[in-house]
């Protein structure tokens, strides 16, 4: 979590790189951190790395998917599982993938 929180703080500060750094470092620490992939996703497509977008995306939708819509997403301030996997899927409509 404090890595994923730093690199929230590195994304405002604009310091792209040491936020991917210290999200690379979340996700080795919890690979199934889907809230940490979908920054990396974000993070991707901001950088114009849309095939790594895509691949982070589906990340989220897979562990997303083995949750309960309803269930709440680890350290998501009360986004559900659903909702993430919906958000998700409109990003990959507007950037022309499908899931």
């Amino acid at each position: 979590m404090t890595h994923y929180l730093l690199a929230t703080i590195c994304v405002e500060q604009g310091d792209l790189e040491s936020a991917s750094r210290s999200l690379r470092t979340a996700l080795y620490l919890d690979a199934n951190f889907a809230l940490a992939h979908f920054a990396q996703g974000n993070l991707r497509l901001e950088t114009g790395d849309v095939p790594g977008a895509m691949k982070c995306f589906e990340n989220v939708v897979e562990i997303a998917s083995t949750a309960a819509p309803d269930d709440p997403v680890p350290h998501g301030e009360g986004i559900t599982a659903g909702r993430l996997v919906e958000t998700v899927r409109r990003i990959l409509t507007q950037v022309g993938g499908a899931l």
